[in-house]
């Protein structure tokens, strides 16, 4: 029940949101549009088809006879730029004031692979993540 809680739609901003059901993918229908970029919109198109339908799904870890995980191919993801942008402005939206909550600035390692985490993840490669933000009412 608190996964079923906390999705979008439970939200205090989902009044916020407006629905649109789209009937027609306009990019395809731009003319500029390379052959490439068409057939991934193309294919992104199918896929998002494809989900909303049910026939793409992976078993959640913590409970295999759950489906509903969805894994989206890296061709899809937003760029980090435009992510930002998106979530600058869901954010302007929520009303009150934003906190900045600081980290520790380090991966903390499990077991005995210290000196391996420390490798991986330094400091300076943790403060380049932009990670999105949330604020509470």
């Amino acid at each position: 029940m608190e996964v079923i809680a906390s999705c979008i739609s439970k939200s205090a901003l989902w009044p916020s949101f407006k629905v649109f059901m789209l009937k027609h993918n306009m990019r395809l229908a731009r003319l500029n549009i390379s052959l490439e970029e068409r057939s991934l919109v193309n294919s992104f198109a199918s896929w998002l088809i494809y989900v909303d339908d049910g026939k793409i799904s992976e078993l959640a870890e913590e409970d295999p006879k759950n489906t509903s995980w969805v894994y989206i191919p890296p061709a899809y993801y937003l760029p980090p730029d435009e992510q930002d942008i998106i979530n600058s402005k869901v954010l302007a939206m929520v009303p009150g004031e934003s906190t900045i909550y600081t980290s520790q600035d380090e991966a903390t390692p499990t077991g005995n692979d210290g000196a391996e985490t420390e490798m991986l993840y330094p400091i300076e490669h943790l403060n380049t993540f932009k990670l999105p933000v949330s604020t509470s009412t």
